[in-house]
């Protein structure tokens, strides 16, 4: 299937309208027929998206409604059928959700996984918004983590885990790295205190790209982060660091990788 999928986030006039776009790989990228786009009707952002081979899952971050009031207490998945026509309503489902406010999506094997980006959810709301949400894609149940765990921006894939990238709340301080394998570890190393949007690996290390320390300010995390997947996740010696000012380099920030 020679397609590559995009999660809408803005239109062209920064307003949230979910139109997901895909291009077809085998086709001139100069060519207009090799982009297509699906109207959802959905005023609504989404952040990240995941595959289990079959469907493409779209993690929904914000909703607002025909007020142009933003939705709290719910949100909705978008749920594509590859194996059916992209623009084609039928081929879509939509899957309404208790919560709202993901920060990315990942597929470890069995559930598609959603991490809770937090702080764009009332204080109130706090608690439900950290939990991180599981989709099994066999049976298509919902379930979540027992805890919130905090605020995240991205999942990260790996042959065996799937890692989250941790930010920073209103107060500073950054929520724990978490692994998941057939269970959910947290661990915060004593290194890399800033806020983290996602990253990437290399077959070995996983690289945590730099983002914000403090939100809504002009503070940046200066420190590039890695942990090697070699060794036990629980322990700061498997973590790197490396500050910007080894490079003479400003700290910008970074999105994925």
């Amino acid at each position: 299937k020679n397609f590559v999928y995009f999660s809408p986030h803005l239109d062209k006039k920064n307003n949230i309208y979910a139109k997901p776009l895909r291009i077809d790989s085998n086709k001139d990228l100069h060519d207009p027929t090799a982009f297509e786009f699906f109207d959802t009707k959905i005023h609504g952002s989404y952040i990240g998206a995941a595959s289990d081979g079959e469907k493409i899952y779209y993690g929904p971050y914000i909703q607002i409604n025909e007020y142009g009031i933003p939705i709290t207490d719910k949100s909705t998945i978008l749920i594509y059928d590859t194996n059916k026509l992209f623009n084609d309503r039928n081929s879509w489902e939509y899957r309404s959700v208790s919560y709202g406010a993901y920060g990315g999506v990942g597929f470890n094997g069995t559930h598609i996984v959603f991490a809770p980006f937090c702080n764009s959810v009332s204080k109130e709301n706090t608690a439900e918004c950290g939990k991180i949400m599981f989709l099994d894609t066999n049976t298509q149940k919902i379930s979540y983590s027992k805890i919130s765990h905090g605020a995240y921006n991205g999942v990260i894939e790996t042959d065996d885990a799937l890692y989250l990238a941790p930010r920073v709340d209103n107060e500073g301080i950054r929520s724990d790295f978490i692994q998941i394998k057939n269970s959910i570890e947290t661990f915060s190393p004593n290194i890399g205190l800033g806020g983290y949007w996602g990253g990437t690996y290399d077959g070995r290390y996983v690289y945590f790209s730099p983002y914000d320390s403090i939100p809504n300010s002009n503070v940046r995390n200066g420190e590039f982060l890695r942990y090697d997947t070699f060794q036990p996740f629980n322990n700061s010696d498997s973590w790197e660091s490396i500050s910007f000012s080894v490079c003479n380099l400003e700290p910008y920030t970074y999105l994925g990788g």
